[in-house]
């Protein structure tokens, strides 16, 4: 299968997604900016727009820095929460011609969001390799979770300031980088009420990226190119996959290091994201690339300035390796 026709595929699978979550809502969203549901906004005609009261209505502004902002369109962009669905197009062409060719448009997108609540974020086109959020003039105690639907499966690292995040899904152990998967994936979640500058978790049911955004400090996810990799081995149980001796035979078949091999998740047989296969059989899910970078040069020229004077958050050092393995098993769960 074609690049387009895997995204077209990741296309559909969200919108089922989106129908199973929310088909009860389906008939019922509301256009435009959260406006509560207890008569906190009310419309004037005489001003063509909404007062409002009792919430806290801040601007975020979601920012490409991409090399081809310019010229990949990527909107329009919908931003939902809580049964309100507003959809961005973005700012009006800054080209020298009327032609469609010749268009010159930033993928700067400028959100009214409120708040202490959390979103979800989807483009209509291929996401930018490079994100940048910023929730203007705002306090440290103003904070949003946005998540972010991504098409493909790939890493995304988060940095604040131009210094790494660690996910809350990772750690540290004897000065190595590795996955923890000791609790559900919505434990991993950040929250509005959490302090931590960037705190992120990827979700791989839902293909989405959480971040906190705290304040008026900048928040850039960058995506990490990797490859995905997938063959099937007879099924196993748990405790006879993690043997020593298998990955033992994984690090000489690959010819990496055996720190360089981290584990992701052992997926359940009854999971959602299992799929189809022959009987009796696991299929074995690993991705290669580099490791996360302590840091990354800061762009300092965007539409929303130059970061400002709030206090960094904790981060952490990765491994420093040069080669990234993390696997991924799923197994049949009678064996």
């Amino acid at each position: 299968m074609n690049e387009k026709g895997h995204k077209f595929l990741c296309l559909i699978n969200y919108l089922n997604f989106l129908i199973q979550q929310f088909d009860h809502l389906l008939f019922s969203f509301a256009l435009g900016i959260y406006r509560g549901h207890n008569g906190e906004c009310e419309w004037k005609n005489d001003w063509t727009a909404f007062e409002c009261h009792g919430l806290d209505h801040m601007m975020m502004v979601v920012e490409s820095l991409d090399a081809d902002t310019e010229v990949r369109r990527v909107s329009p962009v919908a931003l939902y929460t809580d049964t309100y669905v507003d959809l961005i197009n973005g700012p009006q062409d800054n080209g020298w011609c009327n032609g469609y060719t010749c268009q010159v448009r930033i993928s700067t997108f400028y959100m009214i969001v409120n708040t202490g609540m959390s979103y979800e974020l989807v483009f209509s086109g291929t996401n930018p390799q490079r994100l940048r959020y910023h929730l203007l003039n705002s306090e440290d105690t103003q904070k949003v979770v946005v998540g972010t639907w991504y098409a493909n499966p790939q890493r995304l690292d988060v940095y604040v300031y131009g210094l790494y995040v660690m996910p809350n899904n990772g750690a540290r152990e004897n000065g190595e980088f590795v996955w923890k998967n000791d609790l559900p994936s919505e434990d991993y979640k950040p929250e509005p009420s959490s302090n931590i500058y960037g705190e992120n978790f990827f979700h791989r049911d839902e293909s989405k990226m959480y971040i906190l955004i705290r304040g008026a400090t900048p928040i850039d996810i960058v995506t990490t190119p990797v490859i995905m990799l997938t063959f099937g081995v007879p099924a196993v149980t748990i405790d006879e996959f993690f043997e020593e001796n298998l990955i033992n035979n994984l690090v000489l078949f690959l010819d990496v290091k055996p720190s360089q091999i981290r584990i992701v998740e052992v997926i359940a047989e009854d999971s959602k994201r299992r799929r189809k296969r022959a009987t009796g059989e696991a299929e074995v899910v690993f991705e290669i690339g580099e490791p996360p970078a302590d840091s990354i040069e800061i762009e300092e020229e965007s539409s929303t300035g130059t970061p400002g004077t709030t206090d960094l958050p904790p981060t952490t050092d990765p491994s420093g390796e040069t080669f990234l393995l993390i696997l991924v098993l799923t197994q049949n769960a009678d064996t």
